[in-house]
């Protein structure tokens, strides 16, 4: 055997070594910031799998540490001293195991968040410029970053959770608003059924009013009801990471015409459907979590 082979055999060894050992340092801790995430994105490393009976969804390592420093930072420049680096990695770990849920939900769905629903999302920030400013100095990442972080996946997993709710996977709450409806459609008193089964008794005990050119998403499924009358089941969407949705049947209270115009007064059973961690729970009931890092 010739001295070059030799020397290329050592060297292609050397480098497996020491990518094996780098690899090695990552999972013991031992490589942190942008070496570790460049490798665990290189080699496709692993933070940890969740794992149904036939089929196994990955964690990803290089996801895992950006989240991390991402939230490090945000502790270093927030001088928040009531957060240890383990709560940081708690607070990381819990997240992305709701972000491969939220993904695979997605994945099988065909849902997803595209660039109109995003800059649409931006248009509806408060003087975006200053947001913008203020995500780079208090967090210290870019607000590309912080989007890709933050808020997209917020904005997924409010689609995934309308998805959910449109498609009856909410029993318990279906099932508590039909049975309201049912009440209503056999001639109970609609106050007497508010109060047996609304979850939130502002809209009993208040009303709105709403008209055909102020409120179109909320005028229409009352549009053609006369004092007196309900409306047929309305879904009412949750928003982005905040507040959950649920389930409205409204009742017209009075009704006025200016000018051509109609508006109604309402007043609502509202039922409040099962939030996005309660899914989550269901699911990880379900499977084994196998954590690698």
């Amino acid at each position: 055997m010739s001295n070059k082979i030799k020397l290329l055999i050592v060297i292609i060894i050397f480098l497996i070594a020491s990518q094996w050992l780098a690899v090695r340092m990552v999972y013991k801790h031992k490589l942190n910031g942008t070496p570790a995430v460049v490798l665990a994105g290189l080699y496709n490393l692993k933070a940890g799998t969740i794992d149904e009976i036939d089929q196994s969804f990955v964690i990803s390592l290089s996801e895992y540490l950006k989240h991390r420093e991402f939230v490090l930072e945000y502790i270093i420049k927030a001088g928040d001293p009531a957060m240890s680096e383990s709560d940081a990695d708690s607070m990381v770990w819990n997240r992305l195991i709701k972000n491969t849920w939220l993904n695979k939900l997605a994945e099988e769905n065909d849902l997803s968040i595209n660039d109109e629903e995003f800059d649409a999302y931006l248009q509806e920030v408060p003087d975006l410029d200053s947001f913008k400013q203020e995500v780079e100095t208090e967090m210290g990442v870019s607000f590309d970053d912080y989007s890709e972080l933050m808020i997209k996946p917020l904005m997924l997993e409010t689609k995934v959770y309308d998805h959910l709710i449109f498609n009856f996977g909410d029993i318990e709450g279906v099932n508590k608003i039909q049975a309201a409806y049912g009440e209503l459609e056999g001639g109970s008193d609609f106050l007497s059924v508010a109060q047996e089964y609304s979850d939130d008794m502002t809209y009993v005990d208040n009303t709105l009013w709403v008209s055909e050119d102020e409120l179109s998403i909320m005028y229409d499924p009352v549009r053609d009801l006369k004092e007196g009358e309900f409306s047929k089941i309305v879904h009412i969407p949750g928003s982005y990471g905040t507040a959950p949705g649920g389930y409205m049947i409204w009742f017209v209270e009075s009704s006025l015409e200016e000018e051509g115009k109609d508006s109604k007064e309402l007043r609502g059973i509202f039922v409040a459907a099962k939030g996005v961690d309660e899914f989550l729970i269901d699911y990880l009931e379900q499977v084994n979590i196998n954590k690698l890092y």
